[in-house]
């Protein structure tokens, strides 16, 4: 009887197919891969045909290169987009998406007049996918409207009713724009004939009101445009401001340059109109307006024989003139007065800066007084002085020539009357 020998290794089994399909995982995967083998092959041999359709193709419907130099274009298309039904190779078709196939519109191209058209559509093949025919196209046609386009410019007629309470003045209407552009197709644009802001303004006004109004058009035949159509405009409302103001009359009073100091000509002046009305919608204005200024006379132009000038209103902010005056009369009663030359020798300056070494080269100057003639009689050239002010010559160096104020005491109540230069000599010490 024969004996194992303990230290004998067991023998190594091959490898087994028929093992692997005993294992159940293994069976599960190898069922799933022979399947999508098998349709894979069944997919690329059958070319039994099928049908299909193929969605949301973009309508061609492009106008020829002449018309649209000619400004035409496609204001209305009633579809854009088209669905396809094909017949073809199941492989071929089943790869077709909205870019293999181009749906035209037929004729398009051929379009050179405005108006409506309805045109059929036509499906083409437009990729390396061939193997398939067209079945049906929906819609089978599609109606464009085709126009010039066009820009025009209109004025808005401004048509505001308001009441405003007693005591109280309202200003013309104020409008945010007072043009606006309407583009669109020719033939709706040309029946376009006005441009209206309408609106009626409740209630007596004492204050001042702001709202947006829309716009109204009208055609030719005065009838309302409610549907715009294609038409664009470049606003349809726009916003309105009606400044309402309180009344109020206040005196006029003359004021002057070039007045020596301490000089009053108040009474040798008359104005007129002596007092205008105004319009202020600013509250504190209303309170405190007791005058209205009018802008300065230049003293050195008045004489004896310039006695009459025309001058504007200097109103304050937030007031306006209602009176209808644009300017007022100031007249010089100058009777009595006489014009006389004097010789000046002090000649002073003013307001040199800080290191600035200035000396007088003019040694004395001529200057024409206007004043009562009595008066004049007493003035002595000794009397007078001219000011050669520096403000603002600072970074000037050398020989200069600069303006003179001519000063005299008020109690002789004459004024200088024209202009007078001297010259300076301006150094600057180092630093």
């Amino acid at each position: 009887m024969s004996q194992k020998n303990p230290k004998q290794k067991p023998s190594k089994k091959g490898f087994s197919i028929g093992r692997l399909f005993q294992s159940n995982r293994f069976v599960l995967i190898f069922s799933l891969f022979a399947a999508i083998v098998l349709w894979f092959i069944m997919a690329v041999n059958n070319t039994e045909n099928r049908a299909r359709i193929i969605y949301d193709i973009p309508i061609d419907t492009a106008l020829s290169e002449e018309a649209v130099q000619q400004g035409f274009q496609v204001f209305e298309q009633s579809d854009q987009t088209a669905r396809v039904s094909v017949t073809g190779s199941n492989l071929v078709v089943n790869q077709l998406t909205s870019s293999d196939i181009r749906v035209s519109a037929a004729l398009s191209s051929s379009i050179t007049r405005a108006g409506t058209y309805t045109l059929n559509l036509t499906a083409s093949k437009s990729s390396s996918l061939t193997d398939y025919e067209v079945d049906t196209i929906y819609p089978g046609s599609i109606i464009l409207f085709v126009d010039k386009f066009v820009e025009k410019t209109f004025s808005i007629d401004q048509q505001v009713e308001y009441t405003v309470s007693d005591g109280y003045y309202a200003a013309s209407p104020s409008l945010s724009e007072t043009k606006i552009t309407i583009s669109g197709p020719e033939t709706e644009v040309s029946n376009v004939d006005r441009v209206v802001l309408e609106k009626k303004v409740d209630g007596q006004l004492k204050e001042p009101v702001e709202f947006e109004q829309a716009l109204t058009l009208y055609d030719k035949n005065g009838e309302k445009i409610t549907d715009l159509g294609h038409m664009e405009l470049s606003s349809q409302s726009v916003n309105v401001k009606i400044d309402v103001l309180k009344k109020v009359e206040v005196p006029v009073k003359a004021t002057f340059k070039n007045l020596p100091e301490g000089l009053d000509v108040s009474d040798l002046v008359k104005v007129s109109p002596a007092t205008i009305k105004v319009g202020c919608y600013v509250k504190s204005k209303q309170e405190t307006l007791k005058e209205i200024n009018l802008q300065p006379v230049d003293m050195t132009e008045v004489t004896p024989d310039n006695t009459t000038f025309t001058v504007g209103f200097d109103l304050p902010e937030g007031c306006t003139n209602i009176s209808g005056a644009k300017h007022a009369m100031l007249q010089f009663a100058l009777s009595g007065y006489e014009m006389r030359t004097f010789t000046i020798t002090n000649l002073v300056t003013s307001n040199a800066t800080t290191g600035q070494n200035v000396s007088v080269e003019t040694t004395e100057l001529e200057v024409v007084l206007v004043g009562p003639k009595d008066r004049l009689q007493k003035l002595k050239n000794a009397d007078l002085y001219a000011e050669l002010d520096l403000d603002g010559k600072d970074e000037l160096t050398g020989s200069i020539a600069v303006p003179a104020k001519i000063h005299v005491d008020s109690k002789y109540g004459a004024w200088a009357v024209g202009e007078y230069t001297a010259y300076v000599n301006i150094t600057h010490t180092e630093a």
